[in-house]
């Protein structure tokens, strides 16, 4: 991996932003669109930046193609913010690339999806965060889970201060012409208890506000330990998730992986199911059958591969991995 060349800047009205070259495993829509994160949208107007809040902080983020490489843009963020919350929230210091050609070393489908979705890098977000946003994840839609997840951060988060600079940089670059509130994700104190019918008031998420309830005040005495779920077996730290009411393995899988604590996870929802069943086995799965599959296959690196066909399939369909891969199995 080269060593990326980070530098600082301003806009002539004062907006820090943030630069970085040497990165060409990175773009936003492969991040951002494929189903790990609920709080990063395209602006109106201009889809090549997307808008989202993580670490009680707004950013904007662009990639382009130059002359010589990709351009990477973090708007709203200056080098001491990069340092210290997003290099970490971006994985920056993993080798994509050569997950990538791992991965295809080893699987004809995973190397025509990794090349789809080469941008995709996989979030560090906060646990707890992550734990509430997949419970609302459970039988839903993407849609349907962004609402959610605003609505609970617009009721009971603490608003972000930003600049009016921030609100310029909007409006350059968008359609948008108002002032934009946000809100950070609230903390498990300040969802101390918010019953049931409050978050069903608020969130409109049916039978899995019960599951928030219970989760919040499960959480605030026994909060995740990242260290024990990245260090234990991996059946016993499914286990440490699922002790929270909503969590069944596939959530368990998703807070892990989507938190930054395991990349030997691959969440199967009905989605990945299907993927699995069509690619590689030709029939319907057997109880098991996946979880032994792809840790045989994938290893440490499953978690990678499912979001690579996730988004693949996502964008593209199982039929095209198919017709581009006649015969292979």
């Amino acid at each position: 991996m080269n060593a990326l060349e980070v530098t600082e800047h301003f806009t002539s009205y004062g907006l820090p932003y943030v630069e970085i070259r040497g990165c060409e495993d990175f773009d936003p829509v492969h991040i951002f669109e494929c189903g790990q994160c609920f709080r990063w949208n395209p602006l109106p107007g201009n889809p090549r930046i997307y808008l989202g809040a993580a670490g009680g902080r707004v950013l904007a983020v662009r990639a382009e193609d130059g002359s010589e490489g990709k351009i990477i843009t973090l708007a709203n963020a200056g080098l001491r913010d990069y340092y210290a919350f997003w290099e970490n929230y971006f994985d920056m210091k993993r080798d994509y690339a050569a997950i990538r050609r791992t991965l295809s070393e080893r699987d004809a489908y995973l190397k025509e999806a990794a090349a789809l979705g080469s941008g995709l890098r996989i979030l560090r977000q906060e646990p707890f965060e992550t734990l509430i946003s997949f419970i609302l994840s459970s039988n839903n839609n993407i849609p349907r889970i962004k609402g959610c997840v605003e609505r609970l951060a617009e009721r009971y988060g603490a608003p972000i201060e930003t600049e009016a600079a921030l609100n310029r940089y909007l409006r350059e670059n968008s359609s948008v012409s108002e002032w934009i509130p946000f809100y950070a994700f609230p903390s498990p104190e300040r969802l101390a208890g918010v019953s049931a019918e409050a978050f069903s008031a608020c969130c409109r998420a049916g039978y899995r506000c019960a599951y928030l309830e219970k989760t919040v005040r499960r959480y605030l005495d026994t909060p995740i330990d990242p260290e024990a779920v990245r260090t234990a077996p991996l059946s016993a730290a499914r286990g440490l998730l699922q002790m929270y009411s909503g969590v069944g393995p596939k959530v368990a899988d998703c807070v892990m992986l989507f938190a930054g604590m395991r990349t030997d996870v691959f969440p199967v929802d009905v989605w990945v199911r299907r993927v699995l069943e069509e690619l590689y086995f030709r029939r319907r799965l057997l109880p098991g059958e996946a979880e032994a599959f792809v840790s045989a296959r994938f290893g440490t690196l499953a978690g990678f591969a499912q979001q690579y066909l996730f988004y693949g399939i996502r964008e593209y369909g199982v039929d095209f991995l198919l017709q581009r891969n006649a015969g292979v199995c």
